[in-house]
């Protein structure tokens, strides 16, 4: 099967003319999967180009469409002829007039349209020139045989307008091809909690130093407060005002905790180890009935602190006991004592307070109950 083509595209841009050829069906396709019938738009790819084009005619061998193409470019030669022809009898109606009329020759109008006409036809210089009020004829420029299969091709094709110098968009971009990400994805769990804590270790800081300043502010409200005889009287050692110590003539054994100067002199020059300045101290601040069934937990833990800080650094003066040795060993100093080491003596302290309590009610219980029986 063979196809009378008419090519008017090459590689998406139009050609200056169409272009006729027979092709065999096995060397074209068919776009968009149509039918190969005439009209049907088909694409050639020769030698790395493409050609795009319509059918005109289908035959069944290859000389009966070259008869046909052939057929084509006659119908083409004739009308060129004609052409040439009225062409032909322009220009010598145009010269009996200029033989005739010699200088006096002018063109009319018409005349020199017509030659405006023929001239564009046939890419051919002006045939007149003025020179010195006398028109004179110029050669004309032949192209011999090129200029009549130019006129043929011309006449055949359907007049196309130049092309527009369109940009070729290539058919994939030359970069990769990727765009970035629209939209930000979504943030894991570990990410959110992580700003949520950060956010609130913000928050609680500046809770706990406004607190820290709140609570400086009352002590400094506290400390202006006038105070009367009864507080006086009332006020006991520990966490108290500073204008209630200063009246009471106490002296800070640490930051905040106020203790009588004489008491506390006298269990440092008793004391012998720094765990009993540490109990005597706790009894100072805590009596017996106020210590009564409470754990060392239980106590305001600034004052405990305070008691520790000044058993640490407080200069003894008694001579501490030696520790018991077997017979024949020689007795050794005590141990040096730690912050903790204190703690528990005064821990021991108050277990021992407690349970001497709690047999002096279990005595008293045995007692009623003897009276009774």
């Amino acid at each position: 099967m063979y196809a009378l083509i008419s090519w008017s595209l090459k590689n998406g841009v139009p050609l200056k003319r169409e272009e006729l050829e027979v092709q065999s069906s096995t060397k074209f396709t068919v776009m968009n999967g149509g039918k190969m019938e005439p009209g049907a738009t088909v694409n050639l790819v020769f030698k790395k180009d493409i050609w795009a084009g319509t059918i005109q005619s289908i035959h069944d061998s290859k000389k009966k469409a070259e008869e046909e193409l052939n057929r084509e470019i006659s119908v083409i030669n004739e009308e060129g002829d004609c052409t040439d022809k009225e062409n032909s009898d322009q220009n010598g109606k145009r010269n009996r007039k200029r033989k005739t009329f010699g200088d006096e020759f002018e063109e009319t109008a018409e005349d020199e349209e017509t030659n405006r006409e023929g001239n564009d036809e046939s890419m051919c210089s002006p045939v007149l020139v003025e020179n010195n009020g006398a028109a004179k004829k110029t050669k004309k420029s032949s192209t011999g045989g090129n200029q009549k299969e130019k006129r043929i091709l011309n006449t055949s094709a359907s007049p196309i307008q130049e092309p527009v110098q369109q940009s070729v968009v290539p058919p994939h971009p030359h970069f990769g091809g990727k765009q970035p990400k629209q939209h930000q994805p979504p943030k894991y769990i570990s990410v959110i909690c992580r700003e949520e804590k950060e956010t609130l270790k913000m928050e609680l800081a500046d809770a706990l130093k406004e607190l820290a300043d709140t609570k400086e502010e009352l002590k400094a409200l506290k400390a202006l407060q006038p105070s009367t005889a009864a507080d006086l009287k009332s006020a006991k050692y520990g966490k108290v005002p500073q204008s209630v110590a200063i009246a009471n003539n106490w002296e800070e054994i640490s930051n905040g905790v106020w203790c009588c100067p004489i008491k506390a002199k006298a269990a440092v020059k008793d004391a012998s180890t720094r765990t009993a300045l540490a109990c005597s101290l706790l009894g100072i601040f805590y009596p017996k009935d106020e210590i009564k069934g409470r754990r060392l937990h239980e106590l305001d833990q600034d004052v405990i602190e305070a008691i520790t800080d000044f058993s640490l650094v407080a200069k003894l003066t008694k001579e501490p006991t030696l520790r018991k040795a077997k017979e024949g060993e020689e007795s050794k100093p005590p141990s040096p004592v730690s912050r903790s080491g204190i703690k528990q003596a005064m821990r021991v302290k108050c277990n021992t307070v407690i349970s001497l309590q709690k047999k002096k009610a279990a005595k008293k219980v045995l007692l009623v109950v003897t009276e009774q029986d």
